[in-house]
């Protein structure tokens, strides 16, 4: 009888530790941000935030820890109730403003992503609300997958972008192509035009001419010379003939019929 119950005990225990060790084996790690840092269960607080540059004093406040323990600095994580997975998701937090359990919708807010372009990129029907208020970890993914879909998003973005320039530039460089084009047919077909003759009346005369735009310089020197002496010529003939003229003796009083004694008409009132 001792022999079963011994044996009964042997097998509980036995029971007991394989049911420990399964658990802490199921526990979930990121995998490829625990490939960067390997932390281990059996670490304490101060070694973990030395290796992820964390103030040990948010590790405290965010899984309100006992501080005034002193052995709270010489305790694992795993003595506390913390699993790796939790420092990996205070990491996430603090460093990219959203963890593993983070929404797909708060993802899209927080990295400026449309959310139909996040769900393009994992194969969602954009219309499925549902899969809004789920977490990126539901979809297999971690924090830092998110930020290689941002750089995807950015080059599609940027090739865009470069598309839109070059297309905006061979516009412009056709369009003016084409205004260079019908410039140049304006001026040959003014070009080919008859010239008509003009009429221009100087002071030596009229002159005719068939382009009055393209008048040679010593054209015009000539022209303005001929006016000029035309013109003082004319003066010249005109004070000759003022010079012929003579005056007539005439009185100016007996032109115009009155006598030589202006005052006397005045001089007989006045008696």
């Amino acid at each position: 009888m001792n022999k079963i119950l011994l044996l009964l005990i042997c097998s509980l225990i036995c029971l007991n530790t394989v049911a420990q060790e399964f658990s802490e084996n199921t526990i979930y790690i990121p995998p490829k941000i625990h490939e960067q840092f390997s932390l281990e269960p059996n670490m304490t607080i101060p070694d973990i935030a030395e290796i992820l540059d964390i103030e040990p004093q948010r590790i405290f406040e965010y899984f309100r820890l006992n501080q005034r323990d002193s052995r709270i600095n010489e305790l694992s994580i795993t003595n506390q109730n913390i699993t790796l997975d939790d420092i990996y998701q205070l990491y996430n937090l603090d460093k990219y403003k959203f963890n593993d359990y983070s929404s797909l919708h708060e993802v899209s807010l927080l990295m400026n992503i449309p959310y139909k372009t996040i769900a393009d990129y994992l194969g969602l029907e954009p219309q499925d609300a549902a899969n809004r208020a789920r977490p990126i970890r539901d979809f297999g993914l971690e924090s830092i997958d998110m930020f290689e879909y941002e750089q995807r998003f950015q080059d599609e973005v940027l090739d865009f972008v470069s598309i839109i320039i070059v297309l905006g530039m061979i516009v412009v460089i056709s369009a003016l192509a084409m205004v260079a084009v019908v410039v140049s047919n304006l001026l040959i077909f003014d070009k080919k035009k008859t010239p008509q003759k003009v009429k221009i009346k100087t002071p030596i005369g009229t002159i005719s001419t068939e382009n009055t735009e393209h008048i040679s310089l010593q054209d015009a020197v000539a022209a303005v010379t001929a006016a000029i002496h035309k013109f003082k010529t004319d003066i010249a003939t005109d004070h000759k003939i003022l010079l012929t003229y003579r005056r007539l003796d005439v009185s100016m009083w007996q032109a115009s019929s009155k006598i030589e004694a202006p005052n006397r008409q005045y001089n007989m009132i006045k008696k």
